[in-house]
């Protein structure tokens, strides 16, 4: 199905530059020659002889075959493309995915495509916004150190989560192990700054342990390596 995709996508992209018609496919068209054993985008070519050769050697015979015969064939090829064991293993894994597929289902067959797709990427933004601004946080209490140990990237989604989180801490050094943060927007440097100082107000300090190079990079440049108020151990 991808490659058929993308081979229609780059035939209309190149024909519209000489004037080409549109070109287009069907799905059940590219699963029956699946299951027949295709390999290429040849047995396209093949199909388009043999309808041909019917429409002209055989046009008086096929007019007998009843229409609802024809489309009870295309509802078998149909039902083949569903993926009944995937769809199952969804319901029990995640219930937002199979809400999202079942949303996208249904607009498919209620809207216009491209609004499906649009109404489908737009419930996946959805839940990944939601799921990651609140990353998984463990903590624990050494000393008189608080450990927060972030499970995910810093970004604007997140970081007032992260930052409530900081503010409930009591120790006198907050220590968040970075191991695990790949990335840090400016949101989220703007609030590990903020929560600094207001730690050092109070006394306290805000120490960053095993952070990757690149987000050290990226909490120097807002006042630079100078003027930090976060602390760096390994």
């Amino acid at each position: 199905a991808n490659q058929e995709v993308r081979a229609q996508g780059l035939s209309n992209m190149v024909g519209s530059l000489f004037s080409g018609y549109l070109s287009a496919g069907s799905f059940t068209r590219a699963a029956l020659s699946y299951e027949a054993g295709a390999r290429s985008p040849l047995a396209g070519v093949f199909s388009a002889l043999w309808v041909a050769l019917f429409a002209v050697a055989g046009a008086s015979l096929v007019s007998h075959i009843p229409i609802p015969a024809m489309a009870a064939s295309i509802l078998l090829i149909c039902w083949g493309l569903v993926d009944r064991r995937g769809i199952r293993a969804l319901l029990r894994v995640s219930r937002a995915e199979f809400f999202v597929m079942a949303l996208t289902c249904l607009a498919t067959l209620l809207l216009e495509l491209q609004t499906a797709i649009y109404a489908g990427v737009l419930a996946s933004l959805f839940f990944y916004l939601k799921r990651t601004s609140q990353p998984r946080v463990q903590q624990w209490r050494e000393g008189d150190e608080d450990v927060l140990r972030v499970g995910g990237s810093i970004f604007f989604g997140a970081s007032h989560y992260l930052q409530t989180r900081l503010q409930r801490t009591e120790g006198l050094r907050v220590v968040i192990d970075a191991q695990q943060i790949n990335f840090i927007d400016y949101s989220g440097v703007e609030m590990l700054h903020q929560e600094a100082r207001r730690l050092g107000q109070q006394g306290r300090v805000l120490v960053l342990r095993n952070a990757r190079p690149l987000v050290i990079e990226e909490l120097h440049k807002l006042e630079g390596p100078e003027n930090c108020p976060i602390l760096f151990e390994d």
